[in-house]
């Protein structure tokens, strides 16, 4: 028998959520109709099939994922006040996001605690956002522009997911942070 290791995510009176991880050197492979769900009703333990997420569901996180991308990205001006850490940390949250987006436009969804996000993009999207965390050195010019090849990414692969997904993409927001973002690093001398 194979041994495994089981964590357990707790709330006061609530299961979160339970990982089990097999202590084994072959990794099972489950197509969608054999991940199930084990329920305890009554000291009755019932299995039932995992249901993927609806439309709605998908529609839903795409729109969270765009706008919190879109929010992350309206605090690249404070880069002319050397806040080059800060900026360094939103890299890797524009990039989450991004990621999100890229599985929800395939309608994949990440589960919560999941450390699987290449299968969510495409070599392509991979490549290029791995090419711009990739910076030359910690500088404000290679940080704006690290974001704004992001935003350039979010752009295309946000309106795809929309669209993929029928559903409106936050046109209006993009447009008024781009603006400002773009108006404040003319200023800044840092617009490209």
């Amino acid at each position: 028998s194979d041994w495994y290791s089981a964590v357990f995510q707790i709330a006061p009176t609530t299961l979160l959520g339970l990982h089990l991880f097999l202590e084994t050197g072959d990794a099972p492979e489950l197509t969608r109709g054999q991940a199930r769900l084990l329920w305890d009703r009554d000291n009755t333990l019932v299995l039932r099939n995992a249901l993927g997420p609806s439309l709605e569901t998908l529609q839903q996180e795409l729109d969270v994922a765009v706008r919190y991308f879109w929010t992350l990205f309206l605090d690249l001006p404070g880069i002319e006040r050397g806040e080059c850490i800060p900026a360094v940390a939103r890299l890797s949250h524009l990039t989450g996001q991004l990621v999100i987006v890229c599985g929800l436009g395939r309608g994949l969804q990440r589960r919560v605690g999941e450390n699987r996000g290449n299968v969510l993009l495409s070599d392509e999207e991979r490549h290029v956002m791995e090419a711009a965390l990739t910076l030359p050195e910690v500088t404000s010019q290679a940080l704006v522009k690290a974001h704004l090849i992001l935003a350039g990414l979010m752009q295309n692969i946000g309106r795809a997911a929309a669209k993929f997904l029928n559903t409106d993409y936050p046109e209006e927001l993009e447009t008024a942070v781009l603006a400002h973002v773009n108006r404040e690093l003319t200023l800044q001398g840092l617009n490209r």
